[in-house]
């Protein structure tokens, strides 16, 4: 990479050294869905998903709004403290259609409005 490339370097530096490695070492793959009507959240959210070690290989975008702020869909056998440590407001559903490792988060609009963050708009 070049000096123009800085971003990416910082970007990389950053999920090496400062992500949680319990995390790092976990098999999860996690796709993030945004549920609401802010564009971009679903990318905000990836980022510091990844910054913290891990691996989002999905995010999509769905009509319709949660009632809830967010929704976390897990396989039964996957443990399950770290995403209720990370996530404590979530409700959390069990989908055995997922396979082992396979993780859904659904954020709503009410998240988004929680976070109330302007930076994911940009």
């Amino acid at each position: 990479m070049t000096a123009v490339d800085g971003d990416e370097v910082i970007d990389e530096v950053m999920q090496r050294d400062m992500a949680e490695t319990s995390l790092i070492n976990q098999e999860t793959k996690i796709t993030v869905g945004n549920a609401s009507n802010s564009d971009g959240l679903g990318a905000f959210v990836t980022k510091s998903l990844e910054r913290s070690g891990l691996a989002v290989v999905n995010v999509v975008n769905i009509n319709g709004d949660l009632r809830n702020i967010c929704v976390i869909n897990k396989n039964s056998n996957e443990k399950d403290e770290w995403l209720n440590e990370m996530f404590p407001e979530c409700k959390t559903t069990v989908d055995d259609k997922l396979g082992s490792g396979e993780i859904e988060i659904y954020f709503g609009q009410a998240w988004a409005e929680m976070i109330n963050y302007q930076s994911y708009n940009q």
